[in-house]
Order: C-alpha cells, then structure tokens, then sequence
C-alpha cells in the first residue's frame, strides 16, 4: 500500500499511461484534488482497459470504494479489495442512471472512456449531478476534440467535449453579467454555477463541483 507515495509514483508502479512516463497527468492531478486520502470515498473511473489507473486509485485512496466502468466484460477480471467493476455502456443513459442510483454519489468520477465528444457530454450530463459537494469530475483525453482526432471522436456530437466545458466556464466566470435563463441546454443551466472551478492541463480538465 502506497500511503506516502505521490499519485505519480503509485501510477509508475501500476504503470498506467496517466502517469509522468506518457500522459504526465497526475502531478497535475494531486496539486488539484483536495480529497482526505484517508477517508472513505466513493471514487467511479469510467473506462478499466487494463486495471492500471483502478489499481492505482485504489492505492492512493487506501480507505475508498473505487469503482471501474468499461464495455468489455474481460475487464471483471480486475476487481478485488475495494474494488468493484461494472460492465456498462457509457453512451447509455439508462446504464448510466443504473450506476448513479446503484453506487453514488461519488467524491470523485474520471471519464477515460470512448473520447466520443458525444459519449463524454452525455456521461458528463447523468454522472456530474452525482458528484458530492466539494467533489471532482476529471474528463480526459479531451484533445480528441481537434486536430486530426476530430473525424475518428465527433460521434453524433454538434459540438466537441472541449468546447461543452468551455462554455459551462463561461457561464461560471461570467456569472454577474451573462444571462443563463437564455442558454438552450438544460444541463449548462442548471449546473455551470455549481461549479466552483474548471482547471485545464495538456489533454485533459478537472471541473470542481461547490
């Protein structure tokens, strides 16, 4: 058990690609997440592939219940000690409904599924109103949203998971003067002022939920 081992050293040792030897997202991870790792918190990952990143959240929150989300059923293989994995769709909302009533609400939820633009607003839409207060939502890989990505993650999507969060900023940043009532999308209205901050690094954001 990792107690005094930094979120990257146990990702080294797991060897998942969110660590410093490829994506180098969880020195980025740690400076931001506030969570006690000696609480028992309820932490979901969407997206298992090889156990790594549920192995290593697991190991950093050594008193939490983690739970991993993934399509393919090869993937109950990594359950054990606090960990749980649920074979579901994340594209499904009522696969998503499902994993809310049956294990949240969640301290922390990391999106590392399809990238699907589509896929990642809508488990952003049904997962995010579960986070505690005080909680984290990461959405990563969200540079699937230009460049030469685009064509293989738009999906069905009129808009890319990048600019979704952007526009849920701006209505947290320009809360005084923006007028919400007037915004289309029920989500945005009803959650952009529940968030207390957005924080983006290279290829991936961690929304704060007040």
């Amino acid at each position: 058990m990792g107690n005094h081992m930094t979120l990257d050293e146990i990702g080294l040792k797991t060897n998942t690609d969110k660590a410093s030897i490829f994506h180098n997202f969880l020195n980025f991870y740690e400076q931001q997440l506030t969570l006690d790792r000696s609480s028992q918190l309820k932490i979901l990952e969407i997206g298992v592939y090889d156990g790594a990143s549920l192995a290593m959240w697991s190991d950093y929150y050594y008193n939490s219940h983690v739970i991993g989300v993934d399509i393919n059923p090869d993937c109950l293989k990594y359950r054990g000690e606090r960990k749980e994995v649920v074979i579901a769709d994340q594209s499904n909302i009522d696969h998503l409904s499902k994993i809310v009533y049956e294990y949240g609400p969640f301290d922390l939820i990391v999106d590392d599924g399809s990238h699907i633009w589509d896929h990642q607003i809508t488990t952003l839409q049904y997962l995010f109103p579960s986070v505690r207060s005080g909680g984290f939502y990461i959405l990563e890989d969200i540079d699937t949203s230009y460049g030469s990505y685009i064509k293989d993650y738009r999906g069905l999507s009129s808009i890319s998971a990048a600019d979704y969060i952007k526009k849920l900023m701006d209505y947290m940043i320009g809360d005084r003067v923006l007028d919400i009532s007037t915004e289309a999308d029920a989500f945005v209205r009803t959650y952009a002022r529940q968030i207390e901050s957005v924080c983006f690094y290279r290829r991936t954001s961690i929304l704060k939920k007040i």
